[in-house]
């Protein structure tokens, strides 16, 4: 009985005492925070980017002859560009920041570059449609043509100066571009997409289900985002639409940075998942929606205004993000031994008072406490029968 009473006592500390602490963990933040401030100069950049410890962000009217640059993604700097134009997206790759955008009517792809964010010039203007999209990849710039392109509707550039259409095997108002797993993957506004491992060579891809607007990469998923919906594919061939994001929401723009993808909408409306699969919405404060960025562990969301959003809850850098780990490890170690020190103390006292029980039951209902009893009567029985005899 002793053994089962103590064997229970020591289940119930330990369920109590030791596995709440061992089964502790760092939670995930609830969500992203956002705070506003307003560009200087009523400036409205609409695309950003973020490379080299600098947010590069560009405006889509195209009477404006300026850049902004931030370094932290609060304080900004003006920075004048050789000519105007519709600016739609922003790359970094070999050394450089490139911009590309549109003319006009009729639609030809503009494009900027600088080795240092501060002095830009211009590259060569190339007609056949406006460039929506940019991305660096395999030593190479990709930038695609929404539309007019007549089967010309990629650009390459490998030092982001010098533009040389590429031929494709379709003519699409494509939107966006991204490079992941050794490939180029291009998406159009009517699902039909083109593949390229080299950036030169196109063969035509799997259509994806519906419109796109814009795509992205991370966590083993492409996840790109339309007017009103937001679709993953572990394989870009088989596609699911995800849940949780509100419904009819015209998404603008989507970037995988900081462990998560995060979507604007044009109405402001920022959402965010760790797959690409589940979603949750971040109130941005944000009225109308652009591009977003990550850097310097911020995320900055830029709107068709002035007024932009940054991050004010994102994950620690790698150095703060170990050392609050090894804290926390030094924490736990700390509450575990606490913890096992106060069970041996518990166990003790049980062994203690079990002890003292066994004793008392020793001297009161042991079946040897009668054998004792009755020797002592037999001993006073002999000792009378000896003194009568005398």
């Amino acid at each position: 009985m002793k053994s089962k009473l103590l064997n229970f006592i020591t289940v119930i500390a330990i369920s109590f005492f030791i596995f709440p602490i061992i089964g502790q963990s760092t939670a995930n933040a609830a969500g992203i925070t956002w705070a506003g401030e307003g560009f200087p100069n009523a400036r409205t950049p609409f695309s950003i980017e973020y490379a080299n410890n600098l947010f590069v962000a560009a405006p889509w009217d195209k009477s404006a002859t300026y850049v902004l640059t931030s370094t932290d993604g609060l304080s900004w700097s003006e920075r004048t560009i050789p000519i105007s134009g519709g600016w739609e997206a922003i790359a970094y790759g070999n050394g450089k920041y490139v911009v590309v955008g549109d003319v006009g009517s009729p639609a030809s792809s503009k494009y900027l570059y600088s080795s240092d964010g501060i002095t830009w010039s211009a590259s060569n203007t190339v007609l056949g449609g406006a460039a929506r999209d940019v991305t660096f990849g395999n030593n190479i710039f990709v930038a695609v043509i929404g539309g007019g392109c007549s089967n010309m509707c990629v650009n390459t550039s490998s030092d982001g100066i010098t533009w040389t259409q590429r031929s494709t095997p379709i003519t699409e108002n494509f939107r966006s571009v991204v490079y992941a797993n050794n490939r180029f993957y291009v998406v159009s506004v009517s699902g039909n997409t083109i593949t390229s491992t080299d950036g030169t060579t196109w063969t035509q891809g799997v259509s994806t289900p519906t419109s796109t607007e814009e795509i992205s990469y991370g966590a083993s998923r492409y996840v790109y985002v339309n007017n009103g919906s937001i679709y993953s594919s572990a394989n870009f061939s088989t596609w699911s639409l995800g849940s949780g994001f509100p419904a009819s929401k015209n998404w603008q723009h989507i970037i995988y940075a900081d462990s998560k993808f995060v979507a604007i909408a044009y109405d402001g409306t920022i959402v965010y998942s760790t797959d690409g699969i589940v979603w949750s919405t971040s109130v941005s404060g944000l009225s109308q929606g652009g591009f977003i960025a990550f850097g310097n562990n911020i995320f900055v969301a830029l709107s068709w205004g002035n007024r932009y959003a940054y991050s004010t809850n994102t994950t620690p850098t790698a150095a703060a993000a170990e050392q609050a780990a090894a804290a926390a490890k030094a924490q736990q170690d700390h509450d575990t031994a606490l913890a096992l020190g106060t069970l041996a103390l518990a166990i003790g006292s049980v062994e203690s008072g079990l002890s003292t029980l066994t004793l008392a039951a020793t001297r009161g209902t042991h079946p040897q406490a009668t054998s004792v009893n009755g020797k002592s009567k037999k001993v006073k029985k002999i000792k009378k029968k000896a003194n009568t005899k005398k």
